[in-house]
């Protein structure tokens, strides 16, 4: 399996033996899925609100955290919230 190359596995999966399971869908279907789902005019905000809450109790400022601190910051933050409090 080559690396790097999703593209080229994509488009010529029976060289990898695989096999090509997409379907067309049309953009009435599209619009018809998002109308009933809510999707493009529901809630972008998925946490709970006790979990939010810990969420910025711990890290204020989640935008000033640096991309190379993302992974210490997740494990900090998951360190810190009690994972009963989820359910």
């Amino acid at each position: 399996m080559p690396s790097g190359v999703p593209e080229h596995i994509y488009n010529f999966p029976g060289q990898y033996r695989g096999q090509k399971f997409g379907f067309h869908i049309t953009e009435e279907q599209l619009e018809e899925v998002a109308d009933l789902s809510d999707v493009l005019d529901g809630t972008d905000d998925y946490l709970k609100p006790v979990f939010r809450r810990e969420c910025k109790r711990h890290l204020p400022s989640p935008d000033s955290i640096e991309r190379a601190e993302a992974a210490d910051a997740y494990r900090f933050l998951k360190s810190m919230v009690d994972p009963n409090m989820l359910y």
